[in-house]
């Protein structure tokens, strides 16, 4: 081994017990949760993850966002949001990519039925049913009252 060789090696062994390096590292890789903290403190979020944390899978509605708001109305947004994952939670996969696509990513009924394979008119009367889906099942787990006429 060459001289060269074994300063490396020395260099790369006395980094170890070098505790500033180590932090400088640990701070690099920690840094995406701590923008992301910080974009929560900005926007006003809580996740469900940190104050509801009961063992559920944590799912993409469970992000709510708290602009002076008591602690009751937020535990019954959360509530609602379990709700409405567990009712969609009971559609087939491409109904449940149906309602994310047009109502949580707002993408129109011609990108949808692109992305699908299927027509417009299709992807149309697929939503109309799968609302009357979830409907059905939100009345049946209490969360909204069926509408009378």
């Amino acid at each position: 081994m060459g001289k060269l060789e074994q300063d490396n090696i020395n260099r790369l062994v006395s980094g170890l017990d070098n505790k500033e390096y180590w932090q400088r590292i640990l701070n690099k890789l920690d840094r995406p949760r701590l923008n992301a903290e910080r974009q929560d403190r900005r926007h006003n979020t809580i996740r469900g993850e940190e104050y509801f944390n009961d063992g559920y899978e944590v799912t993409v509605f469970d992000t709510i966002y708290v602009e002076h708001q008591d602690p009751e109305s937020i535990i019954i947004q959360c509530e609602e949001s379990r709700q409405l994952s567990n009712a969609l939670s009971k559609l087939s996969e491409k109904d449940a990519f149906v309602v994310l696509e047009l109502f949580l990513h707002f993408k129109t009924l011609t990108t949808v039925s692109r992305e699908m394979g299927i027509t417009v008119p299709a992807v149309r009367k697929r939503k109309i049913k799968i609302l009357a889906i979830l409907r059905t099942l939100l009345i049946e787990q209490g969360f909204c009252q069926p509408l009378e006429w």
